[in-house]
């Protein structure tokens, strides 16, 4: 990830109408209660994080993030793999003309439980 963000103060608000997140605050309270307790079950978590407080009202933004993918298949055969993942609303450039948004899915293996290859034990995200 790049050393400073690219909208360095964002508001929930504007997240919702710019990037489109419109259930941001429901997703972050419940990732912080699943962080926090990673023993509850999904309904718990849900339960919990209605009655969260978040204490702040805005978000530091990335834009870009460049990861390496090792060798898919652990053969030795292939080399490690840099890529970047783009999530970036629609904008005006210097001309005024619309540039459109740009939003790449990416797989994510959260907790390990994904294998090195297929799609089982990961969920998409964009």
């Amino acid at each position: 990830m790049s050393r400073h963000p690219s909208v360095r103060t964002l508001s929930f608000d504007r997240a919702m109408q710019a990037y489109g997140a419109s259930q941001l605050c429901e997703a972050l309270a419940r990732f912080i209660v699943q962080y926090r307790d990673p023993h509850l079950t999904a309904a718990e978590v849900r339960r919990e994080a209605t009655a969260l407080y978040l204490p702040f009202w805005t978000l530091s933004v990335f834009h870009r993030m460049k990861f390496i993918l090792e060798d898919a298949q652990q053969l030795g055969i292939m080399e490690d793999t840099h890529d970047t993942a783009h999530a970036r609303p629609e904008r005006k450039d210097k001309r005024g003309r619309v540039v459109p948004g740009r939003f790449d899915t990416v797989l994510i293996n959260e907790n390990g439980a994904g294998g090195p290859t297929g799609i089982e034990g990961k969920h998409a995200a964009s």
